[in-house]
C-alpha cells in the first residue's frame, strides 16, 4: 500500500504540473496546487477503497475534477499581475509579522513571569506554572506564523499542514512543562520521565512524520 501511495501522488503532482506548465510561480498558485492534490488524492484513495484500481481511479479522479482550463487561464493572468501579487503577499505578511511579534511578546513575558515569582521565593512548581501557559502559546504562534511565511526562496506552508507542525511542537513542549512540574512538585525523576513520556513521543511522532512527507515549497520561478 506504502508504494502505490507514493506511486499516485507522483502522478497526481506530474498531472497537476502539466496542467499549470508555462505558468509563473506564485504563493496563489502553490497553494491551489496544494488543494487540488489533496482532493485528487482523497477522491483517488476512496475509488481504491471501493474496489478500483490505481490507474482507474486515478483517472476517474481526475474527470471528476473537471477541466482545469479556466482554473490555469485565472492562474496565468495572476502570475502576469505584479499588483495583484503584491497585494496578496503584503496582506500575508502582514499577518504573518503580527503573529510573530506577538507570539515573542507572550514568550518573554512568560519567562519574566516565571522569573519573577522565582524571585518572590514561591515553590518551584508554582514558579514553572505561572509563566508556561504564556511560553506555549507564544511559541505555538511563533511556529504557525513562520512556517505560514512566504520567503524570497520559498512558498508559504499550507494552513493545515503548518498547524499539524505547531500542534505536534506544542505537545513536545507540554510534555517538557509536565515533566518539570510533576518533578518539582514531587522530586522523583521517574515520575518527571512517566509524565512527559506520552506527550513527546505523540509530538516527535506526528513531527516525523510531517518531516519525511514534506512537499518541496522551493520556488522554482518560470
Amino acid at each position: 500500500m506504502k508504494i502505490r501511495n507514493k506511486t499516485l501522488d507522483h502522478k497526481i503532482q506530474e498531472y497537476l504540473d502539466r496542467q499549470f506548465e508555462e505558468i509563473k510561480e506564485t504563493q496563489h498558485l502553490f497553494e491551489t496546487k496544494e488543494e487540488l492534490f489533496m482532493n485528487l488524492k482523497e477522491r483517488s484513495m476512496d475509488l481504491i477503497k471501493n474496489g478500483k484500481e490505481e490507474e482507474e481511479a486515478f483517472q476517474e479522479a481526475i474527470v471528476s475534477m473537471g477541466n482545469l482550463s479556466s482554473l490555469a487561464e485565472e492562474m496565468r493572468q495572476y502570475g502576469e499581475d505584479p499588483v495583484k501579487q503584491s497585494i496578496y503577499s503584503r496582506s500575508q505578511e502582514r499577518v504573518s509579522t503580527m503573529g510573530i511579534v506577538i507570539g515573542v511578546l507572550l514568550t518573554i513575558f512568560g519567562f519574566c513571569n516565571s522569573a519573577m515569582v522565582f524571585f518572590m521565593s514561591r515553590p518551584l512548581n508554582v514558579v514553572v506554572g505561572s509563566g508556561f501557559l504564556f511560553i506555549m502559546l507564544g511559541i505555538s504562534l511563533i511556529t504557525y506564523s513562520v512556517l505560514t511565511r512566504e520567503t524570497q526562496s520559498r512558498f508559504a506552508m499550507n494552513k493545515i499542514r503548518a498547524l499539524l507542525y505547531t500542534v505536534a511542537i506544542s505537545t513536545i513542549i507540554f510534555g517538557f512543562f509536565t515533566s518539570a512540574f510533576s518533578y518539582s512538585s514531587t522530586r522523583k525523576v521517574y515520575v518527571a520521565i512517566a509524565a512527559c513520556m506520552v506527550f513527546v513521543l505523540i509530538g516527535v511522532g506526528m513531527y516525523l512524520y510531517l518531516m519525511l512527507t514534506e512537499k518541496s515549497r522551493l520556488k522554482e520561478n518560470k
